[in-house]
């Protein structure tokens, strides 16, 4: 079985939320495992701050200094997810991560028994359908989750989109909604 972790975005901030998030992935992780960091949706020349802000984030919530990390590449992400015990792929630009991870074939079956996480645009990909933030429109993720997802959540701000995404293609899916900070897991 496949662990999924879904947050609803701005993982940057230190709170008891994003702190919580970040211990589930590491307690997700086998001791001397491999968490690969993913961040084909952020630009090149900010990978190096979000790679040291996370692998600082996750050893100082949860005391574990036994974990391997890795940067993702997209020429070899399946040799990557191949030894990898998971992968946390973090918010951005959601086409730009799906247009990247849709080069690796079968990725679903890579992601099998492992601990897959994703912090807005990273959870995006994952659902079958989703509510973008950046222009509020409706988009197909790669649909190994098989539900509608918006991330970034606000009751009072959503009241227009959150209709229109249960409405959107398949009207059976279940919505989930997640605010900032919030995050849930899911099994698959």
């Amino acid at each position: 079985m496949t662990k999924y972790i879904l947050h609803g975005g701005n993982t940057s901030e230190d709170n008891k939320d994003n702190n919580s998030f970040f211990y589930e992935i590491a307690n997700s992780v086998p001791k001397h495992g491999l968490l690969l960091l993913n961040y084909f949706s952020r630009d090149k020349n900010d990978v190096e701050r979000c790679y040291k802000q996370d692998t600082n984030k996750i050893i100082k919530v949860s005391k574990r200094k036994d974990i391997k990390y890795e940067i993702t590449d997209e020429n070899i992400l399946k040799e990557q997810l191949k030894k990898a015990s998971g992968m946390y792929m973090r918010g951005g630009r959601t086409p730009q991560l799906q247009k990247k991870l849709l080069k690796t074939k079968n990725l679903e079956n890579l992601f099998k028994k492992k601990t897959i996480s994703g912090s807005s645009a990273g959870a995006y990909v994952l659902s079958r359908y989703y509510c973008g933030n950046t222009f509020n429109k409706n988009r197909k993720g790669l649909g190994i989750l098989d539900i509608k997802l918006r991330v970034h959540y606000k009751e009072k701000d959503d009241k227009i989109v959150i209709p229109e995404l249960l409405a959107y293609k398949e009207k059976y899916l279940p919505l989930v909604t997640l605010g900032d900070h919030k995050w849930i897991v899911m099994y698959k």
